[in-house]
């Protein structure tokens, strides 16, 4: 799929899905697929949520295109984590200039990470 999708973005063929969901759920179920890979390593898994407001966690979005991203950045947060925690951290940003607000995610890991040279290799096609 994600070669797939890669192709339609590059032809300017790829649709967004935007639907109300709910941020927790669509991350719950990632790490429920997540969940033994995490557990046969002994890796912790963790979600920090930041400027959420209360229980809410409602946003127009594509559901599947995040879950797409968060799974894709979690599997290989847990490919190279031999111990300790991986935490998906999702917080909510707004432009004024644009009127709108965005969701800002990342993972990290306890993992050895990458020299600058893999780094600079990392997006090149």
């Amino acid at each position: 799929n994600d070669i797939i999708d890669f192709g339609r973005i590059r032809s300017n063929k790829f649709e967004k899905r935007e639907t109300l969901f709910d941020v927790s759920e669509a991350v719950e179920e990632v790490l429920q697929v997540q969940y033994l890979q995490a557990k046969s390593k002994g890796i912790s898994l963790a979600v920090d949520y930041k400027n959420f407001g209360g229980d809410n966690y409602a946003l127009i979005g594509d559901q599947q295109r995040l879950q797409q991203v968060l799974m894709n950045l979690l599997s290989n947060a847990l490919k190279f984590t031999a111990k300790g925690t991986v935490k998906i951290k999702l917080r909510l940003s707004y432009d004024p200039d644009v009127g709108s607000w965005s969701l800002i995610t990342s993972v990290r890991d306890s993992g050895a990470g990458m020299t600058m040279s893999e780094k600079s290799k990392l997006f090149r096609l």
